[in-house]
């Protein structure tokens, strides 16, 4: 029994320290990993570290680092700074690029930008339908509007104004619309989302976006 003890205190000892010394190898571990993604990122170019950002869902933050304007029209528009996305894509002048404004402003609920950015679109790619049907779109919601102002004005508040149109994620129904970027990054995947113009009292007119989203090749 005398010399059990010893033993039995030795092994406890022992096994205290090799959890203590696990840990602050885990520690070590985990400061080095941090320092080598830290030092990683002094590589990164701008997109690059975008990108990073974009994959996580911070879209604000990959807008606010992203150099290529497509990518920073998409980063914006998901972030919901349609403004900012309209003026990304302001940089990249051809049918796409008006197109992918457009729509930037169709979101913005800018309807008189996004006439003359459709325009634009079409008259660089007349058969392109999509840039057509939402050429459509919003020359009809903007009569639609302002008909409904000039009634405002005449006393007859039957019809909506503009702050009565919202954007939503519950339609599936209306113009589908493409929204593709040529640049030098490498076409991947595509995401898609609905959004629909809605009212308080019943749906007006109803659109879908698919955005289809370029990723750049493995660096």
């Amino acid at each position: 029994m005398v010399n059990s003890r010893p033993d039995r205190i030795f092994r406890l000892g022992f096994g205290a320290q090799l959890v203590a010394l696990t840990a602050v190898f885990a520690a070590v571990l985990a400061w080095q990993a941090s320092r080598l993604g830290d030092f990683a990122g002094l590589w990164l170019t701008p997109d690059q570290q975008a990108r990073r950002a974009y994959e996580s869902l911070q879209f604000q933050a990959a807008f606010e680092k992203f150099e290529d304007p497509a990518w920073k029209g998409i980063a914006a528009y998901r972030a919901g700074l349609y403004s900012e996305s309209a003026a990304a894509f302001g940089r990249i002048p051809t049918a796409v690029g008006f197109y992918n404004r457009g729509n930037a402003f169709m979101k913005g609920r800018e309807y008189g930008k996004a006439i003359t950015a459709y325009k634009q679109a079409v008259t660089d790619a007349p058969d392109w339908k999509d840039a057509r049907a939402n050429l459509d779109l919003a020359t009809h919601t903007l009569a639609y509007i302002e008909r409904a102002r000039e009634q405002s004005d005449t006393g007859d508040e039957s019809e909506l104004s503009a702050d009565d149109y919202v954007f939503d994620n519950t339609q599936d129904r209306g113009v589908e619309i493409e929204i593709t970027k040529e640049s030098t990054i490498e076409l991947e995947s595509a995401e898609k989302w609905m959004r629909a113009v809605d009212t308080e009292t019943r749906d007006f007119l109803q659109t879908r976006f698919l955005l289809e989203v370029s990723r750049e090749g493995q660096r």
